[in-house]
């Protein structure tokens, strides 16, 4: 009789339906916040709006539910589970459905591509180092672009005040600036003609100030050119001036 119950156990493990189901039974259920790497990938080199996206961030909530982010507007979608770790998400897009599949607790490849026509799909990753566990997607933009300390040298000077750019949004070292925002979606990526990197600077007076910039190889300088003001009835279109910053972390 136990040769019996072994044999079938054997031939039930090898049948391709029931390793399928087992696999399946094993997969880890989407929890988190996951931010889009792929976005990320080329940073400084390049702005995330750069290459195709859907979104930037995935927040998955109670209820077979999803919160995406795409830096200008937020909005849930439902999911639905289907076999070897893969979701659906019926009608996400006027092109029809999406997936994603759940790699690891860390893991999502998100599967937009009917959206962003990229032949690969998107790598969601969630970090679970502390430090980084509840990061914004800006704050990941602001650590990879602006983070760190620099100098500022006027006509090839160095000046001996440190300028510092924390990930969180704020600075130090700058007066009267005191926060900074770098822009990566909406808007603000076509304020000025040619089209260009942009950063705005807060005052300690709450007023902001737009500049445009440029970083070098190896993110070990940075510069910061002014803005013309805005064309009345016209958006964007505001002209690139001359050189205000020179940054450099030696």
């Amino acid at each position: 009789m136990k040769l019996c119950l072994l044999c079938l156990l054997s031939v039930w493990l090898l049948l391709p339906g029931c390793r399928s189901e087992q696999q399946t039974t094993n997969c880890l259920s989407p929890s988190g916040k996951y931010t889009n790497k792929t976005a990320l990938s080329r940073c400084p080199l390049d702005m995330p709006a750069d290459a195709p996206y859907y979104s930037f961030e995935l927040q998955f909530l109670p209820g077979d539910s999803m919160l995406l982010d795409n830096g200008f507007e937020k909005w849930i979608l439902q999911f639905s589970k289907e076999k070897d770790c893969r979701y659906r998400i019926g009608d996400a897009t006027r092109y029809g459905d999406m997936y994603f599949v759940v790699e690891s607790d860390s893991t999502i490849v998100f599967w937009d591509t009917a959206w962003t026509k990229r032949a690969k799909p998107t790598l969601f990753l969630n970090t679970a180092d502390p430090v980084y566990k509840n990061w914004r997607f800006e704050q990941h933009v602001n650590h990879c672009f602006f983070a760190g300390q620099y100098f500022v040298y006027q006509d090839g000077q160095r000046m001996e005040r440190p300028v510092i750019f924390l990930y969180n949004g704020q600075m130090n070292g700058l007066r009267p600036y005191i926060g900074y925002e770098v822009c990566y979606a909406g808007d603000c990526l076509e304020e000025t003609d040619p089209p260009s990197n942009t950063v705005t600077f807060i005052t300690d007076r709450g007023t902001k100030e737009t500049f445009t910039f440029t970083i070098n190889d190896g993110r070990q300088g940075i510069k910061l050119y002014s803005v013309g003001p805005p064309i009345p009835d016209i958006k964007g279109s505001r002209a690139i001036g001359p050189l205000v910053y020179e940054l450099s972390v030696r």
